[in-house]
């Protein structure tokens, strides 16, 4: 088995299935306004803070990056998922700081930590935790509820794919790097999705990384025709309106280009 979401597979045959098929829907709910309730009095102060939350009984940590500027104007919200066995604040200093320079004061972003340094999501423990981070961020800084993003290297773009399955409506766009899945059935409205994986990647082999390119693919109704996009990017014709995907084939292995950033903030930016 040759990645860290295979050998779960195969350890625990059923456990990421599950996770998927235990993640509860979400009734429909009437358009979101483009002001989150904190924007009535932001609390949350520019630069980097850790927040705790409890969710189902467990401690949960999060590093939340807040940009400078008037904190009563809506930004995006993009939660970063780190890789297996690494953490929020690693992730952000790996990645994050590329998309906060990119996203120039636009977005606030969040980097949670995984427990156990992973994203199991059993019984959507993890799914809960980012509903508990979204209500935590939207009650104390002035979010966009229309544009809440997620992103993720290696074990977290499984979690971005697995965040997409579930809080379709909730979640805006996605964008997984070097990713696995979703496993499972999905709930909610379609997601747009940017998926960034490698061609010589041996972790996480590509034909993983095909597959969820071909599930959003699916989801949004696209046709099998192309064009060239920015970089090694192309977009798929005919995706519903709400839910363009794009597909970047890049060659290097099990890691991050350097593309990735500006073209996934871009990506964000442009559904706004």
């Amino acid at each position: 088995m040759r990645l860290h979401v295979i050998f779960m597979l195969a350890v625990f045959p059923t456990a990421l299935l599950a996770c998927a098929q235990t993640t509860p829907p979400r009734a429909a709910v009437p358009a979101a306004p483009r002001r989150s309730a904190g924007c009535a009095a932001p609390a949350i102060a520019h630069g980097l803070t850790t927040r705790r939350l409890m969710v189902r009984g467990v401690e949960r940590t999060f590093l939340l990056s807040m940009p400078a500027g008037e904190p009563a104007v809506p930004r995006a919200l993009v939660v970063v998922f780190h890789g297996l066995g690494a953490t929020g604040a690693g992730i952000q200093s790996f990645l994050g700081e590329q998309l906060e320079e990119a996203a120039a004061g636009a977005a606030v972003f969040a980097y949670p930590d995984g427990i156990g340094g992973g994203w199991l999501d059993d019984d959507g423990r993890d799914v809960a935790f980012f509903d508990a981070l979204l209500a935590d961020v939207s009650g104390a800084a002035c979010i966009d509820p229309r544009a809440v993003f997620a992103t993720g290297f290696s074990y977290g773009g499984y979690m971005t794919n697995v965040l997409g399955c579930g809080r379709g409506g909730v979640v805006r766009a996605i964008a997984p790097l070097s990713g696995a899945g979703p496993f499972g059935p999905c709930y909610g409205a379609p997601v747009a999705a940017l998926v960034i994986h490698g061609r010589d990647d041996v972790t996480i082999e590509l034909a993983d990384g095909e597959a969820s390119r071909d599930h959003w693919r699916a989801v949004a109704r696209c046709a099998m025709t192309t064009h060239a996009v920015e970089g090694p990017c192309v977009a798929y014709d005919g995706c519903l309106a709400a839910a363009p995907v794009r597909w970047c084939a890049f060659d290097g292995g099990h890691l991050i280009p350097d593309f990735a950033a500006p073209t996934i903030w871009a990506f964000f930016a442009g559904l706004r």
